[in-house]
């Protein structure tokens, strides 16, 4: 009788844990992507000439924008925030390409024109396929090839960089410390065991040996300024940090008058 007690226990705590984890995941979605599907601007409207990529990651296609530099120059592969898609990416693109670098911009599953639907393994899985893309591209080492994640996009390039060692190096800009953290912000009623122990940029970051150059702004409401502090505290060197005193969440580029100076700098060193 024991042992059937013991059984129906197991059995009735496995049935609750899966559940649970349903349940996580059915909050985590809504609550975390808002996947933006329509574009507000196109490389031909910026000036630019673009190639479109592509790219197969987990059974989906996802699109791209690849922009070519000079061979042999630092190949970026820049991930959008949430909310967003490549298209907000293009001011970037005129700032930075006119240097010779190759600039991949990328769309996760469910976003701009890519298939599928956002999920937090998802993401780091497209920017993984975004940097296999680029190191294929044109024969291109690993060492040549650096991130640069934005708000949400920090996240998949750190988990990028943990699946693909030996990167050039990464740009965390407006990052939060996890999920759990980011989660426990915006919503502190909702019991934590909610929210899965996932996108955990603190653990990456902390043992990421490649330079790292970290920025955000001092009064961002959506991932307060603390979570850019620990960030870069906890970080293993090499590492800088670029805090932005004026700016919010999603105006560093434009409150931060030196932004392409400091940048292309820190760039140029890799």
């Amino acid at each position: 009788m024991k042992k059937i007690f013991a059984l129906t226990l197991s059995i009735l705590s496995a049935q609750a844990a899966a559940g649970c984890a349903y349940i996580s995941e059915s909050l985590e979605k809504p609550a975390l992507f808002h996947p933006r599907r329509e574009y507000v601007a196109t490389p031909a409207m910026a000036g630019l000439k673009a190639e479109e990529v592509f790219i197969l990651s987990g059974g989906f296609k996802i699109h791209g924008w690849f922009f070519q530099g000079r061979r042999g120059a630092l190949s970026i592969v820049y991930l959008h925030g949430n909310a967003e898609n490549i298209s907000h990416a293009l001011g970037l693109v005129q700032m930075f390409q006119p240097s010779g670098m190759n600039i991949l911009l990328v769309d996760y599953r469910g976003y701009g024109h890519s298939q599928g639907a956002p999920s937090a393994d998802g993401i780091v899985e497209d920017a993984v396929a975004a940097v296999d893309w680029m190191k294929a591209r044109q024969n291109t080492p690993a060492e040549r090839v650096a991130l640069w994640g934005r708000s949400l996009g920090a996240a998949a390039a750190l988990g990028a960089t943990e699946k693909r060692p030996g990167l050039a190096g990464i740009i965390v800009e407006s990052g939060f410390i996890s999920l759990k953290k980011i989660a426990a912000h915006h919503m502190p009623r909702l019991p934590s065991f909610f929210v899965r122990d996932k996108l955990d940029n603190l653990a990456i970051i902390s043992s990421l040996p490649i330079p790292k150059l970290i920025i955000h702004g001092k009064r961002d409401q959506v991932i307060p300024y603390s979570h850019g502090v620990e960030l870069y505290e906890k970080a293993m060197a090499p590492k800088e940090f670029y805090p932005v005193a004026e700016a919010g969440h999603n105006d560093v580029i434009i409150k931060a008058a030196d932004y392409r100076k400091r940048i292309y700098a820190w760039l140029s060193k890799l």
